[in-house]
């Protein structure tokens, strides 16, 4: 499925700069997310509705809802999930490898 436009991320310039300001977080282009080199968080639209995809450790989690107009309780749930998913995909990146 194709990345959301930038356009349609117009309304979530709160919510992106609070992204931009975790430590590790790259953005190679508007709107996609990577943590420390790996994927980590990137919008989808579709029909009138849009989410974001964000890593929850090793996996993807569930979509987190983003309505067009958002609200400002509706803009710090997401937040408050990203930050949460932020910390279990440090965590899993931080976790030593055994070969």
């Amino acid at each position: 499925m194709a990345h959301a436009r930038y356009s349609d991320l117009d309304d979530l310039a709160t919510l992106l700069a609070k992204i931009r300001s975790l430590p590790g977080i790259q953005e190679p282009r508007p709107g996609i997310f990577y943590l420390k080199r790996t994927p980590f968080l990137h919008f989808h639209t579709r029909a009138g509705a849009r989410w974001a995809d964000a890593k929850a450790g090793q996996d993807w989690g569930p979509e987190i809802p983003l309505p067009f107009a958002l609200s400002a309780a509706e803009s710090e749930a997401a937040w408050a999930c990203i930050q949460e998913r932020y910390q279990l995909t440090m965590a899993h990146l931080n976790t030593p490898r055994t070969k």
